[in-house]
């Protein structure tokens, strides 16, 4: 419901009926993925603004500075953990090692994300889908309720 007041709308064709809770799994899905390119990509933009013109002549101290000005950087990253940083800032040494300038943004250091081919359940309630534990060690019970006719007018259909 956060997507919606946001803006973010999935959009169905007209010819299609889907239910209101299927939608909302479209689009907690959409959003997750939305939200981790978003996190990626101000964190590869903070490291990148904060670039040493020469990181191999840095000092031990003097990248510890940088770590600092990354945390500035990038919107929420004052508790952003060193390792984070450090991948980063590693993945991007590679990219310049390998092409021989620093890349432009996220887009240019990793593939586009993959998306699940099945929607979440997050989105759904009790009546949706129910998952519970099954006798044998391993297994769940995956309940789903899904439309009884074509075009559903109520939850009775």
């Amino acid at each position: 419901m956060a997507l919606r007041r946001m803006g973010w709308t999935v959009t169905v064709p007209e010819s299609f009926r889907v239910n209101d809770r299927i939608v909302r799994m479209a689009q907690e899905q959409a959003g997750r993925l939305l939200r981790s390119a978003q996190w990626r990509a101000d964190l590869t933009a903070g490291v990148l603004r904060t670039w040493p013109a020469d990181p191999g002549r840095r000092t031990g101290e003097e990248w510890d500075a940088v770590r600092d000005a990354v945390r500035d950087a990038v919107p929420g990253g004052q508790h952003l953990p060193s390792n984070v940083i450090k991948g980063r800032t590693r993945q991007i040494a590679a990219f310049a090692q390998r092409h021989g300038r620093l890349s432009a943004d996220v887009f240019e250091l990793e593939a586009a994300p993959g998306a699940a081919l099945m929607l979440l359940l997050s989105a759904c309630d009790g009546q949706q889908a129910t998952i519970e534990r099954a006798d044998t060690p391993g297994r769940a019970l995956l309940r789903l309720q899904f439309p009884l006719r074509r075009h559903p007018r109520s939850y009775r259909d």
